[in-house]
């Protein structure tokens, strides 16, 4: 053997024992090569084209079919923003009386399902809950999705939304609202960059966990803040209150169980065994008992509040006896939380991905009828009373109020498909497991 080749040789054996080396204190499942970032960077490629999410369950045709309701939904909403947009807030059915109406509680609805995703993401990637390993993609996913929805309810209610451009050069910190605004962009921001360090082939190490805690934080501010905007205001007595952030939080959380249960079922056909094995047993253990736990906690928190308005007779108060005789609300109990709890009571039905979804679809729409009651209620009793007045305000929402929902619906539904065709949500990354 010639001298070069002896040095090329003894050179290639010391960089393989270095590629395998191990690192102290590191797993020994955890420890592969370091081929360095061309091989990383070709191994994301790959697991980018290899079939996953929608494709992977459905195939072809309910990929297709999920695209076209989102893409349904969109030419629905891009209608009614495009109205929005030539005609301003006149398209709406709100006014000096009824200030908020419809998009303001569904932008409420998508931002409390946000930070509950954001939330379950958390207790698995910040504290270490591995039993919620297999849905962090999803939740991760789910929660950049609804935020941007909310976000863009938001931002077509204000009539002229291109209005926003002159809120950094006016810096109303006293206000509540801009502060909540900030935190949404930062809690946005951090969101895309967990999910992006979750999907690397690397895992998303501790630098993945300490942004997942600093998304937490940011959704926490920013729910905080959604609570005190409506807390403080002493005016809307249905409104005022020191405990509502901690029933925003207890609404959030159970939103967010509610739609991840729902979107884990649907993406796989409602068939367990489509399912990798650790969401398998997650969706058929864990999963339904914390959806019946944080349903059983939003109750209690529904009857504290009711009851405590209906027994008041403070001025303002007499809206909770107006919305207990509405038609609405006896959906929203009866329906919307009382069947889901029976059918989640019973160990042997709470297993079936049916009954789940269906419990699921139930506790939202519940949900959803909250929050358009929590906004709209703040407002039916006038502030200024006299003769040409009514005792309640009525509203009902417009119909392009209507499409700009739908708007925001196949938004969330076209950036979800989106991410399960690209990414495999139904897996967890190889050091979550």
């Amino acid at each position: 053997m010639s001298p070069n080749t002896e040095s090329a040789a003894m050179a290639s054996g010391l960089a393989d024992s270095a590629a395998v080396r191990p690192i102290a204190g590191q797993p020994a499942h955890d420890r592969t090569p370091d081929d360095g970032p061309r091989r990383r960077i070709d191994r994301f490629q790959e697991m980018m084209n290899e079939p996953s999410g929608l494709s992977a369950t459905y195939g072809r045709a309910g990929s297709n079919t999920m695209a076209l309701i989102a893409m349904g939904l969109l030419l629905v909403g891009l209608f009614g923003a495009a109205h929005v947009l030539t005609q301003g807030h006149i398209v709406y059915n709100t006014g000096t009386e009824m200030m908020w109406g419809l998009l303001v509680a569904n932008y409420a609805y998508w931002a409390l399902a946000s930070f509950g995703l954001s939330f379950i993401a958390t207790l698995a990637l910040g504290f270490g809950v591995s039993v919620l390993d297999p849905v962090v993609k999803r939740c991760l996913v789910l929660a950049i999705s609804t935020l941007i929805a909310a976000m863009i309810s938001l931002w077509l209610e204000l009539g002229q939304p291109f209005g926003t451009a002159a809120i950094p050069l006016n810096l109303q910190i006293r206000s509540p609202m801009f502060w909540m605004g900030l935190f949404y962009f930062t809690y946005l921001g951090l969101l895309a960059v967990t999910l992006y360090r979750t999907v690397l082939p690397g895992g998303p190490g501790m630098a993945g966990r300490m942004l997942s805690i600093a998304h937490f934080v940011a959704a926490l501010l920013s729910l905080i803040t959604q609570g005190l905007m409506y807390g403080m205001m002493t005016m809307r007595p249905f409104w005022y209150s020191p405990v509502l952030p901690v029933y925003f939080l207890m609404g959030s959380f159970l939103l967010g169980v509610a739609l991840i249960t729902l979107f884990v079922n649907v993406s796989h056909g409602f068939d367990r065994d489509a399912m990798p094995e650790s969401l398998r047993k997650l969706m058929g253990e864990t999963m339904p008992v914390i959806l019946l736990v944080s349903l059983v906690i939003y109750i209690f928190g529904v009857t504290s509040r009711v009851l405590t308005g209906l027994w008041s007779n403070a001025d303002g108060l007499q809206v909770f006896g107006h919305m207990v005789a509405s038609p609405l609300f006896q959906i929203e109990i009866l329906v919307g939380l009382a069947v889901p709890l029976v059918l989640l009571a019973v160990p042997s039905w709470r297993r079936r991905p049916l009954v789940q979804a269906a419990s699921a679809l139930l506790v939202l729409m519940s949900l959803y009828i909250a929050r358009y009651e929590f906004v709209i209620g703040g407002q039916v009793v006038p502030l200024f009373k006299g003769q040409s007045m009514p005792s309640f305000i009525a509203y009902t929402p417009s119909l392009t109020e209507w499409m700009v929902v739908a708007l925001t619906v196949g938004v969330a539904l076209f950036i979800y498909l989106v991410a399960s065709l690209t990414f495999r949500l139904s897996e967890p990354h190889p050091k979550m497991r």
